[in-house]
């Protein structure tokens, strides 16, 4: 080490009297060799090789070890503060507010129940008349025909009136054969209104679900046992009564299968 020293001291000496003597280019030369000289005499080549001064950072990864796991006791929640239905408090109405009273347009019990009896049917193989004037087809009677109780229901108490029915199928009353045809177009039945042509309709004779009654003025029909007809708003103000009448001077005809 104490040879390398006085090996640079040397050599800055030599490149101090050549530019005190004017040497000009050759000093630039011999200060050049004199600077390689130094580097030489520190331990470094040249062409770069030998040990590199300049320091380089080294990365340095921590030391990683397993994790650690703590455990921790909770007590357990108290059974009574957790509520069956998150949606509980929500659903409670403000205090001072009417509850209990149905939603605005939502339907009444009795029409929730009506609507029931109509879709179940009534039990056995006839229809029936409810208070309200509507009427409950048989459970067991075909969908075509529970479609014609439910249409009949639908207009069984509007008025009586002269053309109803025809000149638009929603009307605001309906005469006999208005009526009629009202139910078999909601059943699919009938693509239009129709006046006459009862008389030829289907077979002739009664039918097992569906007889109709017809002549020159009138017609009116029987279905599942029910008498449907705009004769009968004069007994209790709807179209459906049990309340038979005579057939005589009509003609009866029904559909194939009903």
């Amino acid at each position: 080490m104490a040879a390398t020293g006085v090996a640079v001291a040397c050599a800055v000496a030599v490149v101090a009297l050549l530019v005190a003597l004017g040497g000009g280019g050759g000093a630039g030369r011999a200060a050049g060799g004199a600077a390689a000289a130094a580097r030489a005499a520190a331990g470094g080549g040249q062409d770069g090789s030998g040990p590199d001064l300049r320091a380089h950072p080294q990365a340095v990864e921590p030391a990683v070890g397993a994790p650690v796991v703590q455990q921790i006791d909770v007590a357990p929640e108290d059974p009574g503060s957790v509520p069956h239905d998150p949606e509980e408090a929500l659903a409670r109405a403000p205090k001072g507010t009417a509850a209990a009273g149905p939603s605005p347009g939502a339907p009444s019990d009795a029409e929730v129940r009506a609507e029931l009896r109509a879709i179940q049917g009534a039990p056995g193989g006839r229809a029936r008349v409810l208070p309200d004037g509507t009427a409950v087809a048989p459970a067991n009677a075909p969908d075509v025909v529970k479609s014609i109780v439910a249409a009949g229901n639908a207009i069984a108490r509007l008025p009586y009136v002269w053309g109803g029915g025809h000149a638009r199928v929603f009307d605001t009353g309906y005469d006999c054969s208005g009526s009629v045809s009202f139910t078999f177009i909601q059943a699919g039945l009938l693509q239009s209104p129709i006046a006459s042509g009862w008389s030829t309709m289907g077979q002739s004779g009664t039918g097992r679900w569906i007889s109709v009654y017809s002549n020159s003025v009138h017609v009116w029909m029987i279905v599942a046992g029910l008498r449907f007809d705009t004769s009968a708003l004069h007994i209790a103000g709807s179209r459906w009564t049990d309340q038979m009448r005579s057939t005589a001077g009509f003609t009866v005809r029904h559909l194939p299968g009903l």
